[in-house]
């Protein structure tokens, strides 16, 4: 079995901070552009916002979520031996 190296997984915390943080920022120009415009989209602009805002958010909590309780599944050994 592989060992996982440190630098490996200092690159996967940096790449998930990075992700949240882009989310994050993302949300915040959706939103300050939906204040710019007053709130005024209807229909299906007002569902697709409403949408693309709970899967970044989604998003930003599986993230962090997964960075508190680690991987779901114990790494497999080479073989199938468990």
């Amino acid at each position: 079995m592989r060992k996982r190296t440190t630098n490996n997984l200092l690159l996967r915390h940096l790449f998930r901070q990075i992700a949240v943080a882009g989310n994050a920022l993302y949300f915040l120009w959706i939103l300050y552009n939906g204040m710019a415009s007053g709130f005024a989209a209807r229909g299906v602009r007002l569902v697709s916002y409403i949408g693309i805002l709970a899967l970044l958010i989604f998003n930003i909590v599986l993230l962090i979520s997964y960075r508190a309780r680690g991987p779901a599944l114990p790494p497999s050994r080479p073989g199938g031996q468990t």
